[in-house]
């Protein structure tokens, strides 16, 4: 009879046993507790009551979906993944539009290395976790890309302020500081990586420094890349004819790229002792008339010694542009007829 006894009592033991762990279940289920293995390169952020409260990993993370609204036993949401963030190092491509050169706009396509880690930033900025938690992924490229165009813009215009440039400097020389390889170039994505590794950290992101920062190509509108296809092609042409002046460069130019450009001539003309320069341009209109243009200004020698300060005591009439020529008919009769460019 006591063996019996000690059987049933088994029983009910593990029928209790039982019917404990499906109502544990059950109230598992009711209320979404569901343990998690978060993998180490990965942080969840998890709100609570609508709220940022942690972020969950690595490892089990344990996360209760409901909870039981008294007295109405209402279920409503209790706790909810909101991101789940790559924390590991990577590289990204951005493009940064809209910077400016000594007057010429231009643009990177700029690799570098950075990662997101809201707590290690968050400690570097002396800031909340809170606040960074609530930025998704694309805010964060947004906020990643204003970063760095502010870096670029703050590091370009200190380069060139150690950029000496004449007046008439050339296109391409305006283009220096910010060619790669170029050690002005070297000094400005330096400065550039220093400034990032300050800014970042304030959106929750820390810039990798053991990579360099690499440009991967320099955006130029079209015509500004046509502009400096056009100088390289003339002085080719000047290196195989040295003896051709620039106006003839350029009009053999023109005619290579079918462009009916303006017709310029100057010459160099003696004015009361001085010596002065007049340019005269001739153009057809869409009637094929020709169009006669004069101006007259100061020799280039002239001006050379005026920003000298070599002539500063020299007095000087004002120049004053003359009035468009006005070609009389006894003019068109002793011009050769010139068909209209085709």
């Amino acid at each position: 009879m006591g063996g019996f006894n000690g059987i049933l009592l088994s029983i009910i033991i593990g029928v209790a046993f039982l019917l404990l762990w499906l109502a544990y279940r059950r109230v598992r289920n009711i209320l979404g507790i569901k343990p998690h293995v978060i993998p180490d390169y990965e942080r969840w952020v998890i709100y609570r009551d609508g709220q940022y409260n942690r972020l969950a990993g690595p490892g089990t993370e344990t996360i209760r979906k409901r909870r039981i609204k008294l007295p109405n036993l209402d279920l409503i949401e209790y706790e909810r993944v909101t991101q789940h963030i790559n924390v590991r190092n990577q590289d990204t491509d951005i493009v940064i539009q809209g910077l400016l050169t000594h007057g010429i706009p231009y643009g990177y396509a700029l690799n570098f290395w950075y990662r997101t880690d809201l707590e290690e930033a968050a400690n570097v900025s002396h800031k909340e976790v809170g606040p960074f938690a609530q930025f998704n992924d694309g805010e964060r490229g947004t906020h990643l890309t204003n970063k760095v165009r502010d870096a670029l813009i703050a590091s370009n215009q200190e380069i060139q302020g150690d950029h000496f440039l004449q007046e008439d400097g050339e296109f391409f020389d305006k283009l220096i500081p910010i060619l790669p390889g170029v050690e002005l170039n070297r000094k400005m994505l330096k400065k550039t990586a220093s400034i990032l590794e300050e800014s970042l950290p304030t959106i929750g992101m820390l810039f990798d420094s053991s990579h360099p920062i690499v440009i991967t190509r320099i955006l130029l509108s079209e015509e500004m890349i046509s502009n400096f296809e056009r100088g390289r092609t003339i002085e080719l042409m000047q290196e195989r004819l040295p003896d051709a002046t620039k106006d003839d460069l350029l009009q053999m130019l023109s005619a290579i790229e079918g462009i009916n450009m303006t017709r310029v001539h100057r010459m160099l003309f003696e004015e009361r002792g001085q010596q002065k320069e007049m340019q005269q341009d001739i153009t057809m209109d869409e009637g094929g008339e020709p169009k006669v243009r004069v101006r007259r200004y100061p020799s280039w020698d002239s001006r050379v010694e005026k920003d000298a300060g070599e002539s500063a005591t020299k007095s000087q009439d004002p120049v004053e542009e003359e009035e468009p020529y006005v070609m009389t008919d006894e003019d068109y009769r002793i011009l050769k007829p010139i068909p209209p460019a085709a």
